[in-house]
Parts: structure tokens; sequence; C-alpha cells
């Protein structure tokens, strides 16, 4: 399963970043399913933007996560 980092803009400034495992590898389905849970988490009026990446399991971050 790949890993993803996603990171989230909301129009208070805040920056919610994170990195999650999700069993799909096409990184648009990923993308819509993240964004329709941000939207139904944060009012849509709050919302700037999201982004999500595939990660490689070799990357710092995936190995830290897989080590701990």
């Amino acid at each position: 399963m790949p890993y993803y980092k996603i990171i989230i803009w909301l129009k208070n400034g805040k920056v919610h970043k994170g990195i999650r495992q999700i069993e799909q590898w096409n990184i648009d389905v990923v993308y819509n399913i993240i964004k329709n849970k941000t939207k139904s988490f944060y009012r849509e009026s709050e919302l700037v933007d999201v982004d999500v990446y595939m990660l490689s399991k070799n990357s710092r971050e995936v190995r830290k996560i897989i080590k701990g």
C-alpha cells in the first residue's frame, strides 16, 4: 500500500500536514477521497486547498513511520 503526504491549507492561515497509508494506487482517486473528507470535516468556506503527494517507501518520512 502506498503512502501519501497530505497538506491542507485553511483560510485562517493554519496548515495541517500528515502522512497516511491508503489502499489505493491511483493518486487521482486518493485526491478526491481526501478532498471530500476534508470538506466534510471543515466548512468549505474555511478551506483554501488540499494537496496529495505519493511518497516512496525509501523517503525519509516513510522510513521513519515504518521504524516507529
